[in-house]
C-alpha cells in the first residue's frame, strides 16, 4: 500500500518538527542514537519508524515508543526492536505524532529524506591461502591463491602482484589467482605474492606470502601455455635456455580453416633443444572453423547486437562493424572512442552511472536528462536509420530570421519533438523512438504566449509543467516552502532533485499553499503516451475517462489527489489540467485533440 502523509504547520497551533534523523544520515545497527524533535502544545510523542520499498512507497511502520514531547529526544538502539525487520537499508524515515489518547494525532511531522542503517562495521581483514607453497621451476608447475577477506564495508577490490621467479597467470582482480613458476626469471628461488584488498570506503589491507621455486640446472625447459594439444586455445611454445633466456616461441595458427598447426611440448625438460618442441596438424570438429590460431565454434551471427561478429563486415553489417562519427559535436559518443557504435546505446540500457561530460553527450533530444529515448536515438543513428540528433537541429536565436514574431511551437500537430529553440525552414528531424518525420519542419512562430495558474496545496499535489523552460525545484521552494518532487523513469517512481521539465506531470509535496504560474508559448501536446507500467501523466485539452484507457492499454489502475492531498483511486474520468499516477500492461497512444 502507498501511505502519502500531509504536515500543514500553521502558527499559534500545535506542531511537531523531526530534527533527527532528518535525511542523509547512516546509523549502524547496535549503537545507541537520539531522534530529536521540536515540539510546541503536544502533550505526548509517539515515535515511529517508517520502511520504504524502491518505488518509495511506505510499506511498513514500526512503533519506536511514546515519551513527553517536551523531552524533544527518544534515545533508540538501532535494532534492538523488531530485529527481523529493522535491517542493514537505506529507505528509512522517522515519523512522530501527537498521541491518539491526548486527541493531538492529527499534528504530525516525518523525516524530509531517507535515512540509511548500516552494518555495525568491524575492521577490514586479510588473508589467502595457496595450495602448495614450493613450485618447481623446471617445469609447467602453478599453484592456486585463494583469498579471504572480512571487516570493513564490501563490495571489495583486490589488485594481486607475482614477483621473483614467478608470474601471474590470467586477471590480477579477482578473489583467487593462479601462480606459475617463471623459467625465464630463473631456475630456483621465491616468488612473493602480494594481495592489496580496499573496501567501499577506501580502507585498505596489504598480505604477502612467499612460495619456493626449485629447479634443475644446465636444462632447456618447454613450457606450453596451453598446456596440451588443445586446437581450441591459441597457444605459445616457448623453450628456455639454461640461463633463463627465450630461445624460441612457437605460436598456434591456421593452415585453412579446417586445421591448426598445433605445437607442443614434447617433455618439460631436457639436455638438448632438439629432443623437446613438436608440431601436429589438427584438424577442427565438426560445427568448427580455425580463425586466429584455434578452432572456433561457428554461430549464427546477429546484426544489430553491438558486436561485430566473425564474418559480420562493415558492408555486410554497418550497425555492429562500422563506427559513425558524431552528427554534430560530440553527441552520442558516450564511451569517448570519438565514433558512436550501438555499444553507446547499451551503456545507456544498462544503467551505468554516467559522469557529468557523458551525460551531456547522451542527452541528445537535449531535454535535460538522459533517459530510454535518447538509447533510442544512439541506436537508431547507430544503425544508420536516421543521420542526424534532435540537438544538432536546433539553431540559436529567435524566430526574428524566419517569422516576424519571436517564440517557437512544433509544427504539424506536434508529430515530433519540441524543439527547445527555433528550427530552420525543412531542417531534417526525428521522432522520439528514432524514426524520421515526414512533414517538413518549420521554425514555427506564435505572436503571443499563453500563461496557466495552479495552486499547490500544503501536502501532496500533482502538477503538470506547462513552462516551456520548465521549472525548477529551487523555485517552487522559494514560494511554497520545502518541496519534494517524484517524477516516473524506467516505470519506477524517482525522486528528482533540479528541474521539472515541460511537458511532464509529477507527485510533488510542498509545506505550505501557494500559486505557481506557467508562461509558455509551446502548444502542449494532443495525445497521452503510456508506457506499460507506471507512468506520471499530465492530461491536456480534454478529459479522457478510465474505460477509453482500459481500450486501448488494457486494465489501468489510476490514482489521483484529492481536495484532501489524499491518493485515492480514480475509477471513472481523468480531468483536463490535472495529473495522474497511471500503471497500464501495455503501451499505448491516445488522442487528446
Amino acid at each position: 500500500p502507498m501511505s502519502l502523509y500531509v504536515n500543514v504547520t500553521q502558527s499559534n497551533k500545535p506542531y511537531i518538527t523531526v530534527l533527527s534523523p532528518n535525511g542523509g544520515e547512516k546509523w549502524k545497527m547496535g549503537k545507541t542514537y537520539d531522534i530529536a524533535w521540536t515540539s510546541s502544545n503536544i502533550k505526548r510523542a509517539v515515535v515511529s519508524i517508517e520502511k520504504f520499498n524502491q518505488n518509495n512507497i511506505s510499506t511498513n511502520n514500526y512503533s519506536l515508543g511514546t515519551v513527553n514531547a517536551s523531552l524533544g529526544k527518544l534515545s533508540w538502539n538501532v535494532g534492538s526492536k523488531f530485529p527481523n525487520d529493522i535491517v542493514p537499508g537505506d529507505r528509512y524515515k522517522i515519523l512522530i505524532s501527537g498521541s491518539k489518547k491526548t486527541g493531538e494525532n492529527n499534528y504530525y511531522d516525518e523525516s524530509d529524506n531517507y535515512f540509511s542503517i548500516v552494518s555495525a562495521q568491524q575492521n577490514l581483514q586479510v588473508d589467502f591461502i595457496c595450495d602448495k607453497t614450493t613450485l618447481s621451476c623446471s617445469r609447467l608447475d602453478g599453484t592456486t591463491c585463494t583469498s579471504t577477506v572480512t571487516g570493513g564495508t564490501p563490495p571489495y577490490t583486490y589488485h594481486w602482484t607475482v614477483g621473483g621467479v614467478g608470474i601471474l597467470i590470467g586477471a590480477n582482480h579477482g578473489q583467487s589467482i593462479y601462480v606459475r613458476a617463471d623459467p625465464s626469471k630463473g631456475t630456483s628461488g621465491k616468488i612473493p605474492v602480494t594481495l592489496y584488498v580496499t573496501d567501499n570506503k577506501g580502507n585498505a589491507k596489504t598480505k604477502t606470502k612467499n612460495l619456493t621455486c626449485t629447479g634443475q640446472k644446465n636444462k632447456y625447459i618447454c613450457i606450453d601455455s596451453d598446456n596440451s594439444k588443445n586446437v581450441n586455445i591459441k597457444g605459445i611454445v616457448s623453450i628456455y635456455r639454461p640461463s633463463g633466456t627465450v630461445l624460441s616461441k612457437n605460436v598456434d595458427s591456421c593452415k585453412n580453416n579446417s586445421y591448426v598447426q598445433e605445437y607442443y611440448c614434447l617433455r618439460t625438460s631436457a639436455t638438448s633443444p632438439k629432443n623437446l618442441l613438436g608440431v601436429a596438424y589438427l584438424p577442427c570438429s565438426a560445427g568448427y572453423i580455425c580463425s586466429n590460431g584455434a578452432c572456433l565454434k561457428k554461430v549464427k551471427t546477429v546484426c544489430g547486437n553491438g558486436v561485430c561478429e566473425t564474418g559480420e563486415t562493415p558492408k555486410n553489417c554497418p550497425k555492429d562493424c562500422k563506427k559513425r562519427n558524431p552528427p554534430c559535436g560530440s553527441y552520442g559518443d558516450v564511451n569517448f572512442d570519438g565514433k558512436i557504435t550501438v555499444q553507446d546505446a547499451l551503456i545507456l540500457l544498462s544503467k551505468t552511472t554516467l559522469n557529468k561530460t557523458q551525460q551531456n553527450r547522451a542527452d541528445v533530444n537535449k531535454n535535460g536528462r538522459v533517459d530510454l529515448s535518447d538509447a533510442r536515438l544512439i541506436y537508431a543513428y547507430a544503425s544508420f536509420s536516421i543521420d542526424t540528433f534532435p540537438v544538432c537541429n536546433t539553431v540559436s536565436g529567435s524566430c526574428g530570421k524566419f517569422c516576424k514574431d519571436k517564440g517557437y511551437t512544433s509544427a504539424s500537430n506536434d508529430k515530433c519533438i519540441s524543439p527547445t529553440s527555433c528550427l530552420k525552414p525543412n531542417t531534417p528531424f526525428v521522432h522520439g523512438n528514432g524514426a524520421p518525420c515526414t512533414d517538413i519542419k518549420v521554425c514555427c512562430c506564435v505572436n503571443s504566449t499563453s500563461s496557466v495558474t495552479t495552486t499547490l496545496k500544503a501536502g501532496w499535489n500533482t502538477i503538470y509543467i506547462y513552462s516551456a523552460d520548465g521549472v525548477s525545484i529551487s523555485d517552487l521552494s522559494s514560494k511554497c516552502g520545502n518541496t519534494i518532487a517524484f517524477g516516473v523513469e524506467n516505470n519506477n517512481l524517482v525522486s528528482e532533485k533540479n528541474d521539472l521539465a515541460y511537458g511532464t506531470a509529477y507527485l510533488v509535496r510542498v509545506t505550505k499553499t501557494c500559486n505557481v504560474k506557467f508562461v509558455s508559448n509551446i502548444i502542449p501536446k494532443k495525445k497521452l503516451i503510456l508506457e506499460s507500467g507506471w507512468n506520471l501523466k499530465g492530461i491536456g485539452f480534454k478529459n479522457v475517462s478510465v474505460s477509453t484507457i482500459k481500450q486501448n492499454c488494457g486494465t489501468p489502475f489510476v490514482f489521483g489527489i484529492n481536495a484532501q492531498q489524499q491518493l485515492y483511486q480514480e475509477k471513472n474520468k481523468l480531468m483536463a489540467g490535472k495529473g495522474y499516477l497511471i500503471r497500464v500492461p501495455k503501451s499505448c497512444v491516445i488522442s487528446l485533440a
